[in-house]
């Protein structure tokens, strides 16, 4: 919402605001489920690119909203309009945002845990 929040500064619903919005709802949808590939590991234990069924289907994705976004004909139908490379930073900034916070929850699980595990440890359980 704060990419359509922030497009919305002129009051007016144009086509940039609706492609910047239906863009990060598709970047996040990607680097959340990258991120949920595991509940507890994280993703660069086991690799970015470990599954390729995964790789593919992302990637084609990732493909098809490029395609809505910078194809005439396909822009018409989905009433899109080309982004510039600095719209599309900001979108894979903010909507990376998910994996971060899901890898910073890992993190800290993780920790707790092994804390747990130490302190287990240091009783003689």
């Amino acid at each position: 919402m704060a990419i359509y929040v922030s497009e919305m500064q002129d009051g007016e619903v144009t086509a940039r605001d609706t492609t910047m919005t239906f863009t990060t709802f598709v970047c996040f949808d990607m680097f959340n489920a990258l991120t949920c590939r595991s509940a507890r590991r994280s993703v660069f234990d086991f690799g970015l690119f470990t599954n390729t069924a995964f790789n593919f289907a992302v990637a084609g994705s990732l493909l098809g909203q490029l395609g809505v976004i910078y194809m005439p004909f396909l822009q018409r139908v989905f009433q899109t309009e080309a982004l510039d490379i600095f719209d599309i930073a900001k979108i894979l900034v903010l909507s990376s945002s998910v994996l971060w916070v899901d890898e910073a929850v890992k993190w800290w699980e993780a920790r707790k845990h092994q804390d747990t595990v130490e302190d287990i440890q240091l009783m003689g359980v």
